[in-house]
């Protein structure tokens, strides 16, 4: 009862305060004289999926995709709002979240915004955002990139011969393929016939979403890829874009309607003599003016809300340093806090992860998979998975009452793989002889010179055979597949999540808006009424708060590479993720000898 007057008084200022400020912004509203009301939206590389917290609040300069989730939807519902100018940098987001990112556009279209994109050298993956738009600009002499997929793989057998290391894998599944490039001299058929359809399945989502935005066929929709590069009277020609503008002279292009697309291709040429019809304001500006949404909070009790919990990354034990990877992990110690917390809280009705992970260890999967399925007695939880869902990350997902995921989450690889790598004659190329006390076979899986006999190769395998059995003990319980038909979807595989969802390895195709929508009906609440509360469990230093600030930085991401140089950022950084992947691999084994990890990433 000593809440209810609080409340009340912290409700009536909220109010007053909200009907002052929609009073002045409507009223600078009526002297617009109905101009057209465009927001331009700048999209950054890509996103943090939620806020930060902590002393990483001082150094993350661009908004989450949480908070640009709300923003779009501030938008979506702005009366006077008639349109969205897109300008999207260089891509470097993962197929799950550009796919949710369609979703939202997808929405501010549904609800009559106009959305105009400018773009001046787009990758595919920018294109494929582009698609979103209404009407698709580009520099008159930008060209457009549209370079098709490509899957690749090394195979390094042979350079590990020549050096002295020996490899020594057992792997469950003929399709657990994450040490196939250092056991084999070329790509096995089982990893060759799976890395084939994946690749056409991924093919054919883009030639079904370009033929779909821009009425095409799927043979005219593969000109895109087909004739790349395109310089943007071709792509105009092919129907791949609709103007050729400069930025500057968007807003003209905007006023000038009834102009031939591709007419406007100086900055104010062929503009109207009246220029004032169409108003242009950055989002920052405009939705730092525009009021917020109210809400009236209940006198008596607390309103119930739903906690968001972001699980992306490696899944790792504590202390593991992983050479390759970023700071971006998923530690048992640090999420397994979070969800307690989460269960305990009277005001939390159910959860959502949100989870992006391609595994990794094999006990810390099985950790996290525990406090997930302890929540889970307590509380609704729903897993929603974004760019990928592999082997330990679905370890994590199955615990979950049900799954959800994009049409393009790579999602399954279930299975496990084990093993070291050795160099026993490395050091006699260098002058360097190893000695060594040991008693059992068992003592040399540590060691960097001595390979493991045959007698500890069949334990290792009969210890990953155990995990394998565990892992489809949990995975069966959950998706409710016998044995035998959860093993033929198994054995390390990977599958589009379309696919996956044939199988019945995940409930629905979606993203976090049907996840909200799925809680709210196990938890019988309004899915519009309920609150969305972000719950971090990264524990964040000075240290890595100032690399991951350093890292999005646009200065240092941009530098003077250009629009070309920003898009081959990624791929250098694949190739640089390729060359440390060894390391990687073997400091992970070293510190936990059975890994749920999944075998290789689609750029």
């Amino acid at each position: 009862m000593l809440r209810a007057p609080f409340v009340l008084l912290r409700n009536l200022f909220m109010l007053l305060g909200h009907l002052w400020s929609s009073f002045w912004f409507k009223l600078g509203y009526l002297f617009r004289r109905k101009k057209k009301l465009y927001i331009r939206v700048d999209l950054e590389s890509s996103y943090p999926f939620g806020p930060p917290e902590g002393i990483a609040r001082f150094f993350q300069s661009g908004p989450s995709f949480m908070e640009l989730r709300e923003n779009l939807a501030r938008l979506r519902d702005a009366k006077e709002v008639d349109g969205i100018v897109l300008i999207p940098q260089a891509s470097a987001m993962g197929h799950g979240q550009k796919t949710e990112l369609y979703r939202l556009l997808d929405d501010l279209r549904a609800h009559g915004k106009d959305i105009v994109a400018h773009t001046q050298m787009p990758m595919t993956a920018d294109y494929m955002t582009l698609l979103s738009a209404d009407s698709i600009l580009m520099s008159p002499a930008g060209r457009l990139y549209s370079f098709g997929p490509r899957f690749e793989q090394y195979f390094v057998h042979e350079a590990l011969q020549k050096l002295g290391i020996v490899p020594q894998f057992v792997h469950i599944g003929e399709f657990k393929t994450a040490s196939h490039r250092f056991l084999h001299e070329s790509m096995p058929l089982a990893q060759r016939l799976m890395m084939q359809n994946l690749y056409r399945s991924l093919k054919d989502l883009l030639l079904e979403r370009i033929a779909e935005r821009r009425g095409l066929t799927p043979a005219q929709a593969d000109r895109l890829f087909e004739q790349a590069p395109m310089d943007a009277p071709t792509a105009r020609r092919g129907g791949f874009i609709d103007g050729e503008v400069f930025r500057e002279s968007v807003r003209g292009w905007l006023e000038a309607g009834e102009l031939e697309a591709g007419e406007l291709e100086a900055p104010d040429a062929k503009a109207p003599k009246n220029s004032s019809d169409t108003l242009m304001l950055n989002a920052d500006e405009y939705l730092a003016s525009a009021p917020e949404p109210y809400r009236w909070k209940p006198l008596f009790r607390r309103p119930k809300r739903f906690a968001v919990l972001d699980l992306s990354g490696m899944i790792v034990m504590p202390n593991m340093n992983i050479p390759g990877q970023s700071a971006v992990t998923i530690d048992p110690h640090e999420v397994i806090p979070a969800l307690r917390r989460v269960r305990e809280d009277a005001r939390v009705a159910g959860v959502i992860l949100h989870i992006n992970s391609p595994g990794g260890s094999a006990l810390a999967s099985d950790i996290i998979w525990h406090a997930i399925e302890e929540l889970r007695r307590t509380k609704p939880v729903i897993a929603q998975c974004s760019d990928v869902v592999g082997s330990g990350g679905y370890y994590l997902a199955v615990a979950a009452d049900e799954i959800i995921c994009e049409r393009s989450t790579l999602t399954g690889s279930i299975g496990v793989i084990t093993g070291k790598m050795s160099a026993p004659g490395v050091p006699a190329k260098i002058g360097v002889n190893f000695e060594a006390i040991f008693e059992h076979d068992a003592d040399n899986f540590a060691s960097l010179t001595e390979p493991l006999s045959p007698e500890m190769m069949a334990r290792m395998d009969a210890d990953a055979r155990s995990f394998y059995r565990r892992f489809l003990q949990r995975v069966g319980q959950s998706r409710q597949l016998s044995r035998r038909r959860l093993h033929r979807y198994a054995r390390g595989r990977v599958y589009l999540g379309e696919a996956a969802h044939k199988r019945g390895l995940v409930d629905h195709i979606g993203g976090m808006d049907l996840a909200v929508e799925r809680l709210a009906k196990l938890c019988v609440m309004d899915a519009k009424k309920t609150e969305l509360t972000y719950i971090s469990h990264r524990q964040q230093d000075l240290k890595s708060a100032l690399r991951g600030s350093i890292l999005q930085s646009p200065s240092i991401q941009a530098g003077a590479l250009g629009a070309l140089g920003q898009a081959l950022v990624p791929q250098a950084s694949d190739w640089l993720d390729a060359l440390a992947e060894p390391a990687m691999l073997a400091s992970l084994l070293k510190k936990d000898p059975i890994l749920a990890l999944m075998p290789w990433r689609v750029g």
